[in-house]
């Protein structure tokens, strides 16, 4: 009986000791291969970058991503961080520009988008901030221009907008205002010029335009 135990936790070893370049890999159907191989890769893979040489991307289980990874800009700088479970993104995610500022801050369950998600400009300045259920935008969402003014705000449900939206010029001047049902205009809307006059006013139902009086 311990014969077999042992084979299997030297299999075992061997496989979480390979290290592979990513270039010899390929996927089919979800699953990665090793070139010219009818069996799952188990082990770890690295890449080749100019500026800082090889390293270690992450491993496979059974051809899948599995526990953590980091890829790499081709300027050395970190692109991406997160951990997989059974191939699937889980827990926190950090992307990042090529000027290692960071892009964007996530988590995912089960492969999933959930909880907290904030996005940024280049320049370091908030861009989305809002979160996720299910994978769908959920609850209150703000979006800002890269100077870091605000440029939209409102809240989502089922990865629909609903209620009340507000939209902003760049001179931080209320562009328009009124309510979403299930992603649709719904009901009185209003519009603005950049100096703060109003322009218009529309009516709609079901995201179709029933009335309008404009100034």
């Amino acid at each position: 009986m311990k014969q077999p135990s042992l084979l299997l936790l030297f299999t075992l070893l061997v496989s979480c000791a390979k290290e592979i370049p990513s270039v010899n890999l390929m996927e089919r159907d979800g699953i990665t291969y090793e070139v010219l191989s009818t069996e799952p890769y188990n082990g770890s893979v690295y890449t080749k970058y100019k500026n800082i040489g090889r390293v270690k991307n992450g491993s496979y289980r059974d051809g899948r991503k599995e526990g953590p990874w980091e890829i790499y800009h081709e300027n050395g700088q970190l692109k991406q961080k997160g951990s997989y479970k059974d191939g699937e993104n889980d827990g926190p995610f950090e992307h990042y520009f090529d000027n290692a500022q960071l892009k964007q801050k996530k988590s995912y369950r089960y492969g999933e988008l959930e909880g907290p998600y904030k996005s940024y400009h280049e320049n370091g300045q908030l861009h989305r901030n809002g979160s996720y259920k299910d994978g769908l935008r959920d609850g209150p969402w703000e979006f800002y221009y890269q100077h870091g003014l605000i440029e939209a705000k409102g809240s989502y449900k089922d990865g629909e907008r609903v209620e009340t939206w507000e939209y902003y010029y760049e001179n931080e001047q209320l562009r328009s205002k009124g309510s979403y049902k299930d992603g649709r205009a719904e009901g009185p809307w209003e519009y603005f010029l950049e100096n703060g006059k109003l322009s218009s006013k529309k009516t709609y139902s079901d995201d179709k335009l029933i009335s309008e009086e404009n100034f």
